[in-house]
């Protein structure tokens, strides 16, 4: 066998059985994402809403009679406890961010804010953020 060749297949057999203990986990975490179980549908790791902060997600509620996927915000806002909010003013729909430093929701439409409950504060929407039920299961975060 030439050296080259001998190289070759030594470096192809490295990377892929390098690649593959890299690449594995990977699919496993995202194979979680999106999956509905009986605790509802996974979103996310717990370690990536750190705390006093939020991270989005975008998930299909069946349970809720709702096909195509929904927005939301969770928010951790002590250790190990987890909200949800629907991330739509509840005014015309238009998409609320979260403002880690007031601790609220807003809305850049129309101005409507939101506390971190989901609670109108302040503008022209009369009703709540709608919440998710969350369930945290094995650093797993679920909402339905």
């Amino acid at each position: 066998m030439q050296r080259r060749k001998f190289l070759s297949q030594l470096g192809s057999g490295m990377t892929a059985l390098f690649g593959g203990a890299v690449i594995a986990p990977l699919i496993r975490d995202r194979q979680l994402l999106g999956h509905t179980s009986s605790l509802g549908k996974a979103i996310g790791k717990t370690t990536t809403v750190p705390v006093g902060g939020s991270a989005t997600f975008s998930a299909p509620m069946p349970s809720k009679g709702i096909s195509t996927p929904v927005g939301g915000i969770v928010l951790q806002p002590s250790k190990g406890v987890f909200k949800a909010y629907s991330s739509a003013c509840t005014h015309q729909g238009c998409p609320v961010s979260y403002a880690k430093k007031s601790k609220q929701f807003l809305c850049p439409c129309h101005g409507s804010v939101f506390s971190a409950t989901g609670a109108v504060v302040s503008g022209v929407a009369q009703l709540p953020l709608p919440a998710f039920k969350v369930t945290v299961s094995k650093g797993m975060i679920y909402v339905r």
